[in-house]
């Protein structure tokens, strides 16, 4: 029989079972039996085996407390007699059916106890109390990217430019988080945002895969998350949902084979020191004069991913138009063109990947990334 079903109330002189919204006034209402900080210190270390620091922290029914150790963190919870217990049953199963069922799902786990135990029934002074720890979920902070809230958008409209010209088959996406100068947030230390990317990769490997059968190269920018200060070699997948999409298997997709993402080199062809990792390919990024967005005609010297992502962009267009078939051959042909452009797109951006020579895994050097300018220097008298 459930907790409610039982209480009763007074009114009118009578005694009349108690609707759930009532028991949860007086629940709200009724004081508990405040545990000082050295109590829930005790509960910690002796429970849950962490010594540390207690800092309370607000809720409306359990009290609440943040343990800090050297070692790790975490969040005890204490839930007085005036609860429902099957109800504070209920959360902790819910939350370990969630970690059951996704691990990356970013939501508290729940922290067993020294024995074992999911939630620990207090006795002497705190008869009736209930004890159950879990971890800390770090928040989302208030300064965070505005293009986290509207990259759903920017795919969209990608997906909309495919179809609206087939006859593109360069697709350049400089597109970035800029997790480090934005908010000093690197998604390795922080599952919140590790979820959210892999989130918006997924919708990036559809459109990836729309790209391929319209045999369109997506060119994407490493990011320039990286810093000798910071973080010396930040994985380029948590730089752009595009790159995750294309070195992540998803739920429907195998990474997208037609994404190159580009890092950038120097003018003497070691990595740039901005420049993130883990990318297919490599182009210069530094010192380059690019058009501007201050208005037409405009330029300015430039350094970034995306820089280099344009040499990449301008080299795939060079082959497109080196090797492209004549076009009467794919006249009334709508299968076998889009299977050839399909099988053009996936081979060249599998070929120009499979290009790449390891290189010294120095500071300044992109790993096993493939260097345009190393590239061309060996390949002179090529048309590109």
């Amino acid at each position: 029989m459930g907790y409610a079903s039982v209480a009763l109330s007074t009114i009118e002189g009578q005694l009349v079972p108690m609707g759930s919204s009532q028991l949860d006034l007086i629940a709200l209402s009724t004081a508990s039996r405040r545990i000082p900080l050295d109590t829930a210190a005790e509960l910690a270390r002796e429970i849950f085996g962490i010594d540390g620091e207690p800092e309370p922290l607000p809720g409306e029914r359990s009290q609440n407390f943040l343990i800090r150790s050297p070692e790790r963190e975490l969040i005890i919870r204490v839930s007085g007699p005036e609860d429902d217990l099957e109800a504070v049953g209920l959360q902790i199963a819910a939350l370990e059916h969630i970690a059951g069922q996704d691990s990356a799902l970013p939501v508290p786990r729940i922290i067993r106890s020294r024995g074992g135990q999911a939630s620990v029934e207090l006795n002497a002074a705190l008869a009736g109390h209930v004890v159950y720890a879990q971890t800390v979920l770090p928040g989302l902070p208030t300064d965070v990217p505005k293009v986290v809230f509207f990259i759903g958008d920017v795919i969209g409209l990608a997906s909309e430019f495919i179809l609206q010209n087939p006859t593109m088959k360069v697709l350049n996406v400089s597109l970035s988080y800029y997790w480090m100068s934005s908010v000093g947030i690197n998604p390795d230390e922080n599952a919140f945002f590790r979820y959210m990317i892999r989130q918006h990769g997924l919708y990036a490997q559809i459109l990836a895969r729309l790209a391929e059968d319209n045999g369109i190269i997506i060119v994407s920018a490493a990011g320039n998350d990286s810093s000798p200060l910071k973080v010396r070699d930040f994985k380029a997948m948590w730089a752009s949902p595009f790159n995750w999409a294309a070195m992540n298997a998803g739920v429907l997709a195998d990474p997208a084979k037609n994404i190159l993402v580009t890092e950038a080199v120097d003018r003497t062809g070691s990595r740039a020191h901005f420049s993130n990792v883990g990318g297919h390919i490599s182009a210069p990024g530094v010192l380059i004069l690019s058009t501007a967005a201050a208005g037409a005609d405009s330029y300015a010297v430039m350094s970034g991913t995306s820089q280099a992502a344009h040499h990449i962009s301008a080299l795939v267009v060079e082959l497109y138009v080196c090797t492209a078939a004549p076009s009467v051959s794919l006249r009334g042909r709508s299968d076998s063109r889009s299977w050839s452009l399909r099988a053009r797109a996936r081979r060249w951006a599998n070929s120009l990947r499979k290009s790449a020579s390891p290189r010294p895994t120095s500071p300044e050097s992109s790993g096993s990334a493939f260097s345009l300018p190393r590239a061309m220097s060996r390949q002179a008298g090529s048309p590109w």
